[in-house]
């Protein structure tokens, strides 16, 4: 028996007890999620978001961190979230929408404005003038700190800027009577809106310096809002498996995730250009609110489902708190198939639900530019983290201090490790992956016969491992042939 801390030639009685977590510890999958956003103040640096009154003191209210925030929430309660702040691009422009009004009320009733799917109920009475109208309209939107704008009114016109400079805020969204009139919602009479879509927003904040604050904590879910190619490249080279996250170097693992507003056509040609496993993007068209939002609250869902299970997909998982676009801007199958083909996750919307239809990573290509799928399913990725960081945290809980020797060892010093017993205990949470939930593995006999645990030929102290773990996959398609009889 070899004891850590009680000293062999200790002459005190009576009992002595060590205690050990050396054979007890069991992986704890926690799924850190970290939000990247804009903030109205000057806080910059990544924080643990323990409650929504902190988001709002580090970031202001109505910040897009702050509602990225409540929109992860609305999805998930239970994951830990970090927020890291980034201030506007000071060079940028902020994007600009109008509401034009004309005319002069004949009736009493209320102007049902939304802007980013947030109501704004302006009270019209018989007579108002266009110019009246829109002054009060512009005061009740500079009161709701949590709209992502502000207004001003001169005459009939309502011109909004985004609250911050860069081209997030062309897709605010400006409607009238967003719910129609089933809902009760009608334009008072004598009134007339134009509305001007917001533009021109240009020059979104460069991650390149802000990354790097993030140091060596684990994130495994990185939100960023700003799916631009250049940031992109940033959060693509800070994860890569030769020097960034994923290296042998860091280990820290985790995936990245954005999301594309666009047509169809721009989606396939911005997903077919990106070749990352570390990254997935959503596409949608038409959206309603911010895609920040619809991102934040999309990969609340994910991390609830991935901590539970990394290798289970989240097909038809409801999101909670979000707008469907109009039924013009939902993509048909073959459009979503085809984006699927070109490192595109998409959505699917039902008569009531906005859901995840399914998720994959940006990869398509091998290093030779061939075809490949590998790492195609972003459940992949996240089941290869959890293989590796289960048996990672087997060996260095285990043995962190312990002798080498060959196989064939014979002696009663039981802090030795050989190669031999290194296999067993890998084939032992080889097993555990296999059987007990999550099950992340399968074909444990191959498992075994492929697996070689040796001693290094150069160096006396190391010891290499050939681990090749079949992963489980999942139920994504299921085809059946119905070939019918009128009479067997």
């Amino acid at each position: 028996m070899n004891f850590k801390n009680v000293p062999n030639n200790t002459k005190i009685p009576l009992f002595h007890a060590e205690i050990s977590n050396r054979a007890a510890n069991i992986l704890s999958n926690s799924g850190r999620a970290l939000i990247i956003g804009l903030a109205t103040t000057d806080y910059e640096i990544p924080f643990f978001a323990t409650d929504e009154a902190t988001v709002i003191e580090k970031t202001g209210r109505g910040s897009m961190c702050h509602r990225d925030y409540l929109k992860f929430r609305a999805n998930n309660t239970s994951t830990e979230l970090w927020i890291l702040p980034v201030k506007e691009n000071s060079a940028g422009v902020a994007a600009t929408g109008k509401l034009t009004l004309a005319g002069t009320a004949t009736a009493d009733g209320i102007l049902q404005l939304y802007i980013n799917a947030t109501r704004v109920q302006v009270p019209v009475a018989s007579g108002d003038t266009a110019s009246s109208i829109a002054t009060a309209a512009a005061a009740l939107i500079n009161a709701n700190t949590m709209l992502p704008c502000t207004a001003s009114a001169s005459g009939g016109e309502i011109t909004l800027t985004a609250t911050a400079k860069g081209a997030w805020g062309n897709g605010i969204m400006i409607e009238i009577n967003m719910n129609g009139t089933d809902a009760g919602e009608e334009t008072p009479a004598g009134i007339t809106p134009t509305i001007t879509e917001f533009a021109s927003g240009a020059g979104d904040p460069d991650l390149t310096e802000k990354i790097a604050v993030l140091g060596d904590r684990e994130y495994d879910f990185i939100i960023n809002p700003f799916c631009d190619t250049t940031n992109l490249n940033v959060i693509r080279d800070f994860m890569n498996d030769t020097v960034g996250r994923w290296s042998d170097d860091q280990q820290i693992y985790g995936h990245a995730w954005s999301i594309l507003a666009g047509t169809a056509s721009a989606c396939q040609t911005f997903g077919n250009a990106r070749n990352d496993q570390h990254n997935t993007i959503f596409g949608i068209q038409g959206a309603r609110q911010l895609t920040d939002e619809i991102l934040a609250a999309a990969v609340g869902r994910i991390a609830l489902a991935y901590i539970n299970d990394p290798a289970r997909p989240v097909t038809f998982a409801e999101i909670a708190g979000v707008y469907m676009p109009t039924e013009a801007n939902r993509w048909d199958k073959a459009t979503r198939n085809t984006l699927l083909g070109n490192g595109i996750s998409t959505f699917r919307f039902t008569e009531s639900a906005f859901q995840i239809e399914r998720i994959v990573t940006t990869y398509q290509r091998n290093s030779a530019g061939e075809a490949d799928v590998s790492y195609r399913e972003t459940n992949t990725m996240y089941t290869l983290q959890y293989i590796v960081r289960k048996l990672r945290s087997a060996i260095t809980s285990k043995y962190p201090d312990y002798k080498l020797a060959d196989d064939g060892y014979a002696g009663t010093d039981n802090a030795v490790v050989t190669p031999g017993i290194l296999k067993a205990e890998i084939l032992a949470q080889y097993h555990d992956m296999c059987i007990n939930s999550p099950v992340v593995c399968e074909n444990e006999e191959l498992f075994a016969a492929a697996l070689v645990v040796e001693r290094d030929k150069s160096d006396v102290n190391r010891v290499n491992a050939y681990i090749a773990p079949d992963l489980v996959n999942q139920l994504l398609i299921f085809a059946a042939l119905v070939e019918f009889r009128l009479n067997f």
